[in-house]
């Protein structure tokens, strides 16, 4: 079941709705080289409802729990109710072909492990969910239909003024935090593959972790605690501090103490395997005469012909500037497209059969015929683009 459907459970249970739903959940925390996140509602979420059997979780039709990625095996694991009040649930690898993960370590087959609050599971390498006991899940609820709560007073107050929002500028991002609808006061974003940017607004703090409970940016990965950092952005500049977390904070490759410092624009401020970066503005594509508005307007499409700008140059300006969104391309043999979230490759395809990076070498090498860029549309589905469109195009130069 989705997690709108959860969410839409609590709006008409409100705190009854442990009454109904007491069990435990596994929610998926994220897709990451998939993902820039699966959107919040869109999110997997499965109920530990069992009458005392073990839970079966796997990728074929009568599994209790079905993952249907090729990376998750027919009978992958399986989730163990208490035998005794008080005790913990567990969970087991049933000799997975990729292998069960628990907070990052990888389980021996068949053998259980104790699940806590908060855990995380990853069925193969890259799906990723976590364990949560149903009072933490409630107040995940919770602090979701406020956001949608606030999120829907902004747009009407927006409808209420000079200027009209288009609906669909308004929502939530991967991380769960409001999606710029336009340039914060402060003129400033928050930069993190695979998220969108984050408005940072004076005087108001965001912390980072890994706990949607807990944090205002979520960012999936073990080593993250689930408050790991704050953000402040403040008259004189844009502070961070760590919030004692287990594995750090790093600037410029340097870490941190616990003590607050200030984080120049451009500094990359590490978190695991995250890189955040501070931005004075959204920035603008530019393909020679062609430009992308900003993102306070509606986005019209891009055209241009590709004997007057090479398809290289185009992904390249792409990946500079992280932007989102799908390429259409249209030559006298060949058709195909390429999809994009934060400057990084998503999917991409021929008419002739090509798929990844195949189909993008294929493209790169056109000099003849029109592309579009569609800056409104957000990739889904399966990554199958393995490399950044850098190493593509470098990759297709030499060889020619």
């Amino acid at each position: 079941m989705l997690f709108k459907a959860f969410l839409g459970h609590y709006r008409t249970l409100g705190d009854g709705f442990l009454s109904t739903f007491s069990r435990p959940f596994l929610v998926e925390e994220g897709r990451l080289e998939l993902e820039g996140g699966t959107a919040q509602s869109s999110r997997q979420v499965f109920y530990l409802q069992t009458d005392g059997d073990p839970l079966l979780i796997g990728r074929k039709p009568g599994a209790d729990f079905r993952i249907p990625n090729r990376n998750v095996s027919g009978r992958h694991a399986q989730i163990f109710p208490p035998t005794v009040s008080g005790r913990p649930w567990e969970i087991a690898d049933l000799d997975s072909s990729n292998g069960t993960f628990l907070n990052g370590e990888q389980l021996p087959p068949h053998e259980r492990r104790p699940l806590r609050d908060e855990d995380t599971l990853g069925f193969g390498p890259m799906l990723t969910y976590v364990f949560l006991e149903p009072t933490t899940f409630l107040e995940i609820l919770r602090r979701e239909a406020g956001r949608e709560k606030r999120a829907e007073g902004q747009a009407q107050e927006s409808l209420g003024g000079s200027r009209t929002i288009v609906s669909d500028e308004v929502g939530l991002s991967p991380a769960g935090v409001p999606g710029p609808v336009g340039e914060p006061e402060s003129g400033l974003f928050l930069f993190c593959d695979p998220l969108d940017p984050i408005p940072l607004e004076p005087g108001k703090r965001l912390v980072i972790g890994r706990s949607a409970a807990h944090a205002d940016v979520v960012l999936p990965h073990p080593q993250v605690s689930r408050r790991h950092a704050e953000i402040e952005c403040r008259p004189d500049g844009v502070y961070v501090r760590d919030l004692h977390s287990a594995n750090g904070i790093t600037l410029g490759g340097v870490r941190l103490g616990t003590s607050e410092v200030q984080l120049p624009p451009g500094h990359v401020l590490g978190i695991a395997d995250f890189r955040l970066t501070v931005k004075g503005k959204l920035p603008e594509v530019q393909f020679d005469t062609f430009v992308l508005p900003p993102a306070s307007t509606k986005r019209k499409l891009i055209r241009g012909n590709l004997d007057k700008v090479s398809l290289d140059q185009v992904l390249i300006g792409i990946e500079e500037k992280q932007k989102t969104g799908r390429l259409e391309v249209q030559a006298p043999d060949i058709q195909g497209f390429v999809a994009f979230r934060a400057g990084r490759p998503w999917t991409a395809g021929t008419n002739t059969g090509l798929r990844g990076d195949d189909a993008v070498r294929r493209l790169v090498s056109l000099n003849e015929g029109r592309f579009t860029i569609d800056p409104n549309e957000r990739p889904d589905g399966e990554r199958d683009v393995a490399r950044p469109f850098s190493e593509i195009v470098l990759e297709a130069f030499f060889d020619s």
